[in-house]
């Protein structure tokens, strides 16, 4: 099962039939209105409010707009319309919202309207569990606050989740990824990968990112040996599940695996480094499949999905000889990885 990313409370929604005559209630309770805006879609809006200035004490009224301008179709009327006014959710923030989505189905709990907006990613728990509520996972984009009263009052504590390591594709919360290469992969997409920590604290490198594919880097040292002295198995697999998760979450959806596999085939040389490619084999609306290769990097090699060839790529080669193109180098392969996932 894999582990829950940091979440914290952001702020709980009610839902109201107008903001104007539900606001002097928050306010008699000692809030100040922060921000209003009109919801995605259109058809209902949101008023945030707090008791202190970056606290966690937040609260939010969501309500239809005006009749005649969409809300009778919207999903704010539509709950009223069955609930009457009251709780409508409880919104948490997470620094990295695909892997809540996965913690959440590894536990048997259904997410459900998945959406990347201009500011945010959302996703919701399905209200169908025993809480019976409604669940707001939300992970901010930089620059999220900068038309909503700053940093102070969009965020808890003046600054969203990651942003004080600076998380982001060059952090060091994330995955390394000083040289990133990447193409026809979105910028949100892009910075959710590469702000991986557990990746962060082992060490791996994001090289390059396309659609399907994936490159990643280790830097071999004796921290990261076995009791034979030699590179951590657990080590070769994390580097290759890497690159699994960032190919199969390249395409800006998220993807959980369903299994892995991978073969060892040969023990790499501690203070070298390892690079795992990654590329997608087949994929259908729902699922997909992938190929990661583990090889040694050798001098020459190139970072990207066509360079540094492996030993034992489609034909057997000379050792002698790069046979692969003038300045590309030889990598002798040391595991095959292979994985399936799923698209919620």
């Amino acid at each position: 099962m894999s582990s829950t990313p940091t979440l914290r409370l952001d702020h709980v929604g009610v839902a109201v039939q107008s903001v104007a005559e539900a606001e002097p209630v928050l306010l008699a309770l000692g809030c100040e209105r922060t921000h209003r805006e009109v919801g995605p879609g259109g058809s209902f809006v949101w008023a945030t409010y707090e008791f202190e200035a970056g606290s966690a004490s937040r609260l939010e009224l969501v309500a239809p707009v005006e009749e005649g301008e969409g809300g009778a179709d919207g999903p704010i009327a539509a709950f009223l319309a069955s609930n009457g006014p009251g709780l409508h959710h409880v919104t948490l923030e997470t620094d990295d919202i695909d892997a809540a989505v996965t913690a959440v189905a590894d536990a048997g709990f259904e997410t459900v309207d998945y959406a990347e907006h201009e500011g945010w990613t959302e996703a919701f728990v399905s209200p169908r569990n025993p809480t019976g509520a409604l669940f707001q996972l939300m992970e901010y984009h930089e620059g999220y606050a900068d038309e909503r009263g700053g940093p102070e009052h969009a965020y808890v504590g003046g600054e969203r989740l990651g942003s004080a390591t600076g998380s982001g594709p060059d952090s060091e919360s994330g995955v390394a990824a000083t040289d990133l290469e990447t193409e026809g992969v979105g910028p949100e997409t892009v910075e959710r990968i590469a702000g991986d920590p557990f990746c962060a604290r082992l060490g791996i490198e994001l090289r390059s990112l396309g659609p399907g594919r994936a490159t990643t880097a280790l830097d071999l040292d004796e921290g990261l040996t076995n009791f034979h002295g030699t590179p951590h198995g657990g080590a070769v697999y994390s580097l290759a599940d890497a690159a699994f998760a960032a190919a199969s979450n390249s395409h800006g959806e998220p993807a959980v695996a369903l299994e892995t596999n991978v073969s060892y085939l040969a023990a790499a040389d501690v203070d070298g480094t390892l690079v795992a490619r990654a590329r997608e084999t087949h994929r259908t609306r729902r699922t997909a499949e992938y190929e990661v290769v583990v090889g040694e990097e050798s001098a020459g090699a190139g970072d990207g999905e066509e360079g540094g060839r492996l030993e034992g790529d489609n034909e057997r080669r000379p050792e002698s000889g790069n046979g692969d193109g003038e300045g590309r180098g030889e990598e002798r392969r040391v595991a095959t990885f292979r994985g399936r996932v799923y698209r919620p």
